[in-house]
């Protein structure tokens, strides 16, 4: 299933030239590649429900596509160790681009014989792309196929049919894989004889299929290449450098207009090197490619209302349901959630019939602390703790306030309702700390936030609490008819559980140790320091501030720090300081899905943390343990009377 809703901010995939689609894990980059795919045109071409999201006029393309980690790329350098050092960067550069050319044309011809096999049926399936498998045309085709220079050898003017081609690419295929699992020992000395660069066979065969007629001149041929990032963790482990992926910008390089690719990769493995395999001249991101950041796309703008990311969640969500039997429903989101609840409820949520846990200090008059506790006993907790942050405040101003007992009426602390706004998070973190309570997260608005812009994390939000509704509902659950309304309780739970899910992808991912200690010795100390600063003055204190040039210094925490960044554990941005130096800084705040696993604010206001160096790398070298504890933390949803805030 697809949503269009980032088609109209990624209409250049669908035209000539080469593009880098960059985007975190589950930031749509799959989605969209998968609109180029031959089949998923076709299926959209057969059925009704949806119209293909594509312009009419941007359709006259085929395409082919390779996803790297299900080819198994990695196999290339299986048997490296065999192969001398000072041979090894080369004869590895060559394999790889026989065999990325190889699966690349394998699903070109595939697409092509699909398309034709279904318009034999229905000539209106993709009439953009009419595929002429004449045998007059397919004999022009091998003749001039068979001439070209990275096709002689292979091709052979007497072939009859394109599945004949198809099965020398393919045996092309099984002995690069033979001799990577060493059922063989050697390549075959042909294959060694007719390798060529990377894209070149590609482009001959492009340029072929328009020239015999089995395709209209006019049509594009996109090549696309996903999971791109395989090749960098690949590069890491086999001390190859930097050679798979040199070797696919060399074919980008090449800004042959006889085909276009379209790259799919994350932020960190297309960044740290574009230079080319051969010449190692660096790509020109002007002339040799350009860049559509999906996470640009969808991140939060200053202006709200242009925000992609909850029209997308939204479409996805509805897709999903219609998918699963339900019938169709504009406010899905609405119905399943409802609204977050406001800061008021779930302070009193939190505090349910609990006496008042007003904190007043011994030189404050008597009338403020009887004030405070009758307006907790009121059933307004979170403004009680507000007079008293507010209280705290101005002592630390040596102010008079707290000790003049005639003042004590009204909520002077709303005159300013910036001031409010911007501690409600934390307030509420404190009165629940006390209360022992799991933090409530609920309601359309906070899992749309939670989900961080990441269609991933959107959908394992979903998927637990839709799993939860399942476990208290078990009668419910099998019925496909009017959509479920999640109670509170399970929205609590269900984003507990997510939250401890997507900790657990840290934990089995690149640099898996580092970066779990770094997140849980952030979280934990965030929460302290909040639930310490008893007068709220520090409501950012949720992320922390470091100086632009300390991103130079070679300390573990670093490049832990960037790690984090790239996989996208830590959100990084540069802020103004508000120190009179002016020097540049950065910022960086926890996915706000890890949030919930930590009991902290995912909401960011006022400034973060002003750490240091030093500071932050003994934080990051205490912390010998992955994930949290009791003490800074609380117990979990199951121990904690299921983590039902009130109960």
């Amino acid at each position: 299933m697809f949503s269009p809703t980032l088609v109209s901010d990624a209409e250049a995939l669908f035209s000539t030239g080469n593009i880098v689609l960059k985007g975190r894990q589950g930031s749509g980059k799959s989605m969209l590649l998968s609109l180029l795919d031959t089949s998923t045109r076709i299926a959209y071409a057969k059925q009704t429900s949806f119209q293909y999201p594509v312009p009419t006029r941007q359709r006259h393309f085929i395409s082919a596509g390779v996803h790297l980690t299900q080819q198994n790329a990695s196999l290339i350098a299986a048997r490296a160790a065999e192969i001398p050092e000072e041979r090894r960067a080369q004869t590895l550069a060559a394999n790889f681009a026989d065999y990325l050319n190889s699966l690349l044309c394998q699903d070109l011809i595939k697409s092509l014989l699909e398309l034709h096999a279904e318009q034999e049926v229905d000539a209106k399936i993709i009439p953009e792309v009419s595929i002429n498998f004449s045998p007059k045309i397919v004999g022009r085709f091998f003749t001039e196929l068979a001439a070209t220079e990275t096709w002689r050898g292979i091709a052979d003017a007497h072939m009859k049919s394109p599945r004949e081609l198809l099965e020398k690419v393919e045996e092309r295929i099984r002995a690069h894989r033979n001799f990577a699992h060493f059922n063989i020992d050697n390549l075959p000395e042909d294959i060694s004889k007719t390798r060529a660069s990377a894209g070149v066979p590609l482009a001959e065969l492009a340029a072929t299929l328009r020239t015999a007629g089995i395709i209209p001149t006019n049509t594009l041929v996109l090549l696309r290449i996903d999971q791109h990032e395989e090749l960098f963790e690949l590069e890491r482990h086999s001390n190859l450098g930097h050679v798979f992926r040199q070797v696919i910008n060399s074919a980008l390089s090449r800004r042959d207009p006889r085909v276009a690719y379209r790259i799919g990769t994350r932020h960190y493995a297309w960044e740290y090197d574009v230079s080319a395999w051969g010449s190692g001249a660096p790509l020109d991101p002007e002339r040799d490619y350009s860049v559509i950041d999906l996470d640009a796309i969808l991140r939060r703008s200053e202006h709200s209302t242009s925000w992609k990311f909850p029209a997308l969640v939204i479409d996805v969500l509805e897709r999903r349901l219609l998918a699963a039997g339900f019938a169709p429903r504009k406010n899905a989101m609405n119905v399943l959630f409802g609204k977050s609840l406001e800061p008021s409820e779930r302070a009193r949520r939190y505090v349910a019939n609990a006496p008042s846990q007003v904190r007043a200090e011994e030189v404050w008059a008597p009338e403020w602390k009887s004030y405070l506790d009758a307006l907790w006993q009121a059933g307004n907790p979170l403004d009680a703790k507000f007079g008293e942050a507010w209280l705290r405040q101005l002592a630390q101003q040596r102010k008079r306030v707290p000790q003049d007992g005639s003042a004590a009426s009204g909520t002077p602390w709303r005159k300013s309702p910036w001031w409010v706004k911007e501690r409600n998070e934390i307030a509420l973190m404190q009165i629940a700390g006390e209360r022992r309570q799991a933090l409530i997260w609920s309601g359309e608005r906070q899992i749309i936030d939670l989900a961080g812009n990441n269609i991933l994390a959107f959908m394992t939000i979903c998927k637990c609490i839709w799993a939860t509704w399942q476990r208290r509902n078990p009668r419910e659950a099998d019925r496909r008819g009017a959509l479920p309304s999640f109670e509170v309780d399970d929205q609590v739970i269900g984003i507990a559980e997510a939250s401890q899910v997507w900790f657990k992808k840290i934990q089995v991912g690149v640099e898996a140790d580092k970066r779990a200690r770094l997140v849980s010795a952030l979280g934990g100390w965030f929460r302290r320091r909040m639930l310490d600063d008893k007068a709220l003055s520090y409501p950012g204190h949720s992320g922390i501030s470091l100086l632009a040039a300390d991103l130079n210094s070679d300390l573990d925490v670093i490049s832990t720090i960037k790690v984090c960044r790239d996989h996208g554990d830590l959100f990084e941005s540069s802020h103004t300081t508000r120190n009179k130096d002016q020097a540049q800084r950065f910022k960086w705040y926890l996915h706000p899905l890890l949030c919930p696993l930590f009991r902290i604010p995912y909401i960011r206001t006022k400034e973060p943390i002003y750490t240091s160096l030093g500071e932050l790398q003994q934080i990051f070298s205490s912390e010998s343990r992955q994930g949290i504890t009791e003490d800074e933390v609380g117990r979990q949803p199951d121990q904690l009377q299921l983590g039902l805030p009130g109960v």
